[in-house]
C-alpha cells in the first residue's frame, strides 16, 4: 500500500470518527434540550398547557367580573330610574288629589 493510499485511508477514518463524534454532540445537545428522558418531556408540557389553562380561566373569570360589575351598575341606575318614575307618578297623583280637593 503506497503512502497516498495509506494517508486517504487514515483521512477517512478521522473523517468517519469525527462525524460520529458530531452525530453523538447533536444526540446529546437535544437530549439536553429535551430533557432527558420523554415523561420529563411530557410533564414540562402538561406544566405549561395547565398554565395556559389557567390563564385562561382567570381572563375568563376577569371577564366575568368585569361584566357582572356592568350588568350591577346598569340595574342599579335602572332601578334608580324606576324610583324616579314611580316618584314622579306619585308626585302627579298627589297633584290631582290636591287639586280635586281644592279645586
Amino acid at each position: 500500500m503506497s503512502t497516498q493510499d495509506k494517508n486517504r485511508n487514515q483521512e477517512q477514518q478521522n473523517q468517519q470518527a469525527q462525524d460520529r463524534n458530531d452525530q453523538q454532540d447533536r444526540k446529546d445537545q437535544n437530549q439536553k434540550e429535551q430533557g432527558q428522558n420523554p415523561q420529563q418531556k411530557q410533564k414540562a408540557g402538561d406544566r405549561d398547557e395547565q398554565e395556559q389553562t389557567r390563564q385562561q380561566e382567570k381572563q375568563q373569570n376577569q371577564g366575568s367580573r368585569e361584566q357582572q360589575d356592568k350588568n350591577e351598575k346598569e340595574n342599579q341606575r335602572n332601578q334608580g330610574n324606576q324610583d324616579s318614575s314611580q316618584n314622579k307618578q306619585q308626585r302627579e297623583e298627589q297633584d290631582r288629589d290636591q287639586q280635586r280637593k281644592n279645586p
